[in-house]
């Protein structure tokens, strides 16, 4: 049987490890010519964010995101959703 105070806990976790990959990832020279570009490394970033309930950074890293990329239509989409 799981305790929840466990497995939020563990949720916790791994969220904030998910946070540390993509800060690291944006630390990294990403280009066109990378597997990933930084628009995706900022909307991953502010997905991660949202899950953990920091709305107002997620969005900042969405802009980060069009800033990165103007045609970006993922970054739009969410920042769409969260600025309903």
């Amino acid at each position: 049987m799981h305790d929840s105070a466990t497995d939020g806990a563990a949720k916790a976790e791994h969220l904030k490890r998910a946070e540390t990959v993509y800060k690291a990832l944006l630390l990294q020279k990403l280009d066109e010519g990378s597997a990933v570009v930084k628009a995706e490394v900022f909307v991953g970033m502010a997905k991660v964010l949202v899950r953990m309930d920091d709305t107002k950074k997620a969005i900042h890293n969405l802009e980060r995101a069009i800033a990165a990329d103007p045609h970006f239509e993922p970054a739009h989409a969410m920042l769409d959703e969260l600025n309903v």
